[in-house]
């Protein structure tokens, strides 16, 4: 369990810097503060709200159902991640 956590910190902390920098590049200049709040506000609300979701839905549905959505949810979140590097890859 340990040595797990170390490798998701580690994920983690590699990611966020790609994700800042995506972030200024597509956001405007003088809307920098609103992104880098509006994620932190996403970041935050999601670590809360995230765990009590997947538990009740594990309650009703069972925890199968909870793992088949979930991973629905991350296919369909890269999808996009690709789309928005394609687009990015054009600008450069």
């Amino acid at each position: 369990m340990a040595s797990c956590s170390v490798l998701l910190g580690i994920a983690m902390g590699t990611v966020q810097p790609m994700v800042m920098s995506t972030m200024h590049r597509l956001v405007p200049e003088h809307r920098h503060g609103h992104a880098i709040a509006m994620r932190l506000i996403a970041v935050n609300l999601s670590s809360v709200t995230m765990p009590m979701v997947f538990g009740v839905a594990g309650l009703d549905l069972g925890v199968k159902a909870v793992f088949w959505i979930m991973g629905t949810a991350v296919g369909c979140g890269s999808r996009i991640a690709f789309q928005h590097r394609a687009v990015l890859l054009e600008k450069t």
